[in-house]
C-alpha cells in the first residue's frame, strides 16, 4: 500500500505498484501550490519567526524623518507656551543668552535694595552711623547719667543705682480669727494671725470654754500638710492640730489654752 510524505501528502507508490497518471498528476498540483505560496529566496537575507506586521509598517511610516528619541517637536512644544518659543526643543541658536549690562540691568538680575549700577558696574550702598557725639566706655562706669536714674525714682534713689538705703516692704497688719464651737478669747491677751513677707503664718490664741473645733484659718495662710503644735492648758500641757484645710483643733487640753506657732502657707 503507498505512503505519504509527512509535510505535504505528496503520495509514494510502492516499488511493486505500476505506473499511476492520477498519483503523479495530483503529486504535481500538491507541489505547484505549495510552491506559489512561497517567496523567493534573495542573498544575504533570512527567514525568521519575528514577522514583520502592517500594524509595526503603518508606526513606522509615521516617524518624520530626523525625529529624535526623548525630544518634543517645534511645533509640539510652541502648543505648550503662551508665545510662540519653545523652552522644552531648542536649537544651539535659540539659546538665551544674558542681555548686556546696562543702567537698570545687570546680566538679567534685577537689582535690589541699598545696589545700583553705574557704567556696567554693580554698587553696594554700605549704611554708616554717626558715632561722633558717642564717648568712649570707661571699665567700671556707668552710661546712665545720675540724673536720669533720679527722674526713675520718687525720692531720687534708685535700686539701679545703688545708695545705703534699703527698700522697704510693708508687713501686713494682725487679724483677728473667728471663733467657733463656744471658744472665747481670754481678757486682753493675743488672739490673732498675720502671714510675712516670706510667706510664714505667725499665731498666737489664748481660749477657753469651747471644746474641739476652734477656728479655721482662710485661703492663702493654711499648711500644705497638717501639722501639730504644743501649748499650754493651766498646769499641763496642750496639743492643738491644724490641718491642711486650715481647721484649728484642740486635741488634748481644757480650761484656759494658750498656744504660739507658725508654720509656711501653701
Amino acid at each position: 500500500m503507498s505512503t505519504v510524505t509527512t509535510n505535504y501528502s505528496i503520495v509514494k507508490p510502492l516499488t511493486t505498484e505500476d505506473y499511476d497518471v492520477a498519483i503523479v498528476n495530483s503529486n504535481n498540483d500538491i507541489i505547484d501550490t505549495t510552491l506559489f505560496a512561497k517567496v523567493d529566496k534573495v542573498s544575504g537575507k533570512e527567514l525568521s519567526d519575528n514577522n514583520y506586521t502592517d500594524a509595526e509598517q503603518t508606526k513606522l511610516s509615521g516617524i518624520e524623518t530626523g525625529a529624535e528619541v526623548n525630544n518634543i517637536s517645534d511645533v509640539n512644544a510652541t502648543d505648550l507656551t503662551d508665545s510662540g518659543d519653545s523652552t522644552l526643543h531648542y536649537h544651539s541658536a535659540d539659546r538665551y543668552t544674558l542681555p548686556t549690562a546696562e543702567a537698570s540691568v545687570l546680566g538679567g538680575v534685577k537689582v535690589g535694595s541699598r545696589l545700583s549700577i553705574a557704567d556696567s558696574v554693580l554698587s553696594a550702598d554700605v549704611q554708616t552711623t554717626d558715632i561722633s557725639g558717642k564717648v568712649d566706655k570707661v571699665a567700671g562706669s556707668s552710661l546712665v547719667a545720675d540724673s536720669v536714674m533720679t527722674d526713675l525714682t520718687d525720692g531720687g534713689n534708685t535700686t539701679l543705682h545703688t545708695h545705703d538705703s534699703k527698700a522697704n516692704v510693708a508687713q501686713e497688719a494682725w487679724s483677728t480669727p473667728t471663733l467657733v464651737n463656744s471658744w472665747v478669747a481670754v481678757g486682753a491677751e493675743p488672739l490673732r494671725y498675720r502671714k510675712d513677707t516670706l510667706g510664714i503664718v505667725n499665731f498666737e490664741l489664748s481660749i477657753s470654754g469651747g471644746s474641739s473645733t476652734v477656728m479655721t484659718f482662710p485661703l492663702g495662710y493654711r499648711p500644705d500638710l497638717s501639722q501639730y503644735f504644743v501649748g499650754s492648758g493651766g498646769v499641763a500641757i496642750a496639743l492643738f492640730l491644724i490641718a491642711a484645710t486650715g481647721v484649728l483643733t484642740v486635741v488634748v487640753g481644757s480650761g484656759n489654752l494658750r498656744v504660739k506657732g507658725r508654720f509656711k502657707a501653701a
